[in-house]
Formats: structure tokens, C-alpha cells, sequence
């Protein structure tokens, strides 16, 4: 069994920082290849600033990942077996969605016009993105942790992938100035964005309540973790949950930039306790 003290602040802040950057990614391609012209999201300062922060948040995440590792050289040389390791294939495809965010950030700047090129960048990028969350999600997926070992594990992962990349979208959308754009515009883009979060966080109470549920009828380090998070981390719990809901909900008092802010925070630290949940359950069984 592995010892109650948390030491996985990297990996907390490598996971939710890399799913925010293919979150708003996949939610800015679908906006730039759906909305009809004149399309607000293929020019202007919202596609730049958003993906600008989609490779912030993918450059934050791999130095964070970087105080992870032991021997950092040895680290790199195991990323070659690509073959059999996830590990390896989640470097690839990291750096392969990075490169095409970077392609889709250089066509914003420099060539005029939305063409074939930038949506196939588009979903190339979203291709192995979704890729990478998926695959971030296998390195979990061990029998041995039984709190890891669940269907959750990557629904949840992809639920906050959705949930921060919607954040960030509408928050640049506010304060790039584009609510001014056109009422039925602005207020569709703002509104459905919200729906989508209210959404997602009623998935992740759903998956983590059966997944509790799930837990506590097993024996062994699956009902350890499910007493570990309603004991020790009570709080965390009870903060975490508080927080997604007041973020979701704080939106419909007032579509104003300081309370969308406000409940940017609130979601993003809840994906953050969350995370640091997902690590702190970790109980093993077996070998």
C-alpha cells in the first residue's frame, strides 16, 4: 500500500494543464468550421489568443511533468518505445497535437482567409488530441488500483478536457471584446458554452457517485481509497464539488466579465482538486 502523503502536484498540473489545451482546441476548431461567415472565430483576437493559450497550457504541462522525473535523461531515452509503451505513445502524440497547434497558430497570423489547409490542420489536431487525453487516461487504467482501474477514468478525463477548454473559450471570447460582435452571436456562443459546463459537471457527479458506490461494495484498496476520500480528504471532496457547482451555476446571475471570471476560477480550481482526488485515492492490491 502506498503511503498516505501526496506528492503528485506535477502530474495534477501536466494533466489538467495539457486536457485544457486539447479541450479549447477542439471546441475553437468545431466554432471555426461551424459558424457560419462572417465567423468571428477564424479571425481577430480570439483564434490567436486561444491558441496561444493552448500552447502555453501544453508547454506549462511538460515542465511540470519535468519535476515529475527521476532521472531525466534516462526518462528520455525510454520515450523511444513506442511500440509497447503508452508512455511513449502519449510523448508522440503530445508533441505531434502540439506541432499542429502551433501550425494552426501560424496560419492565424500569417496566411489570410480559412481554407482547406487550416481545417485539416483542424482536425488533425483534434484527431490527436482526443488521442492523447485517451491515452493519458491508459497510463491508469492498472488492475492493480482498483480506484484507477474504471470506465471513469477516462470519461472523467475527457470531461475535463471539455469542461477547462470551455472555460477558456469563453473567457477570451469575453475579453478579446467579441461579446460586442452581435447580440445573438454573443449570446449564443456565452450561453452555450455554459449549457456544455453545467453539463459536464452533472457527468462528473454522476461518475464519481457510481464510482464511489462501485468502490465501497469491494473488498480490499477499492473500499481503502473510498475511505481514504470520505475521511482524510473530506474536505477536499465537499470543496471540490462546491466549487464546480457554484462555477456552473455563478453565470446565470449575470453574463458580466467579472462573474464569468469568477466562475472561471471556481471551475478551474475544482478540476485541480479533482485531480489531486484522483491521485490521493491511489491504493494498491496485488502485484
Amino acid at each position: 500500500m502506498r503511503r498516505d502523503s501526496f506528492h503528485e502536484w506535477p502530474l495534477v498540473f501536466f494533466t489538467v494543464l495539457t486536457q485544457l489545451g486539447v479541450g479549447a482546441f477542439l471546441l475553437w476548431g468545431l466554432a471555426a468550421m461551424l459558424v457560419p461567415a462572417p465567423n468571428p472565430f477564424i479571425t481577430g483576437l480570439v483564434p490567436a489568443s486561444l491558441l496561444l493559450v493552448v500552447l502555453l497550457a501544453l508547454g506549462s504541462g511538460a515542465l511540470a511533468a519535468s519535476f515529475h522525473l527521476g532521472r531525466k535523461i534516462g526518462a528520455v531515452f525510454s520515450l523511444s518505445n513506442w511500440r509497447t509503451s503508452w508512455l511513449s505513445r502519449e510523448a508522440m502524440f503530445s508533441a505531434g497535437f502540439g506541432l499542429l497547434a502551433l501550425v494552426a497558430l501560424g496560419l492565424q497570423l500569417t496566411a489570410p482567409g480559412f481554407g482547406w489547409i487550416d481545417r485539416l490542420v483542424i482536425l488533425l489536431g483534434t484527431v490527436a488530441g482526443i488521442a492523447l487525453v485517451l491515452m493519458i487516461s491508459r497510463l491508469y487504467r492498472l488492475r492493480t488500483v482498483p480506484a484507477w482501474d474504471h470506465w471513469g477514468t477516462p470519461v472523467s478525463f475527457l470531461a475535463t478536457s471539455l469542461m477547462t477548454g470551455a472555460v477558456m473559450l469563453r473567457l477570451i471570447w469575453l475579453l478579446s471584446g467579441r461579446s460586442g460582435y452581435g447580440d445573438l452571436l454573443s449570446a449564443w456562443t456565452v450561453r452555450i458554452l455554459g449549457v456544455l459546463i453545467l453539463v459536464l459537471v452533472a457527468v462528473q457527479i454522476l461518475v464519481f457517485g457510481i464510482q464511489t458506490l462501485e468502490l465501497t461494495h469491494k473488498s480490499g484498496a477499492g473500499a481503502e481509497s473510498v475511505r481514504l476520500m470520505w475521511g482524510k480528504y473530506r474536505l477536499v471532496v465537499v470543496s471540490r464539488w462546491l466549487a464546480a457547482g457554484f462555477g456552473a451555476f455563478l453565470p446565470i446571475l449575470g453574463e458580466t466579465v467579472l462573474l464569468i471570471l469568477l466562475a472561471s476560477l471556481l471551475l478551474l480550481s475544482s478540476e485541480i482538486l479533482g485531480r489531486f482526488l484522483f491521485y490521493a485515492a491511489y491504493r494498491r492490491e496485488g502485484f
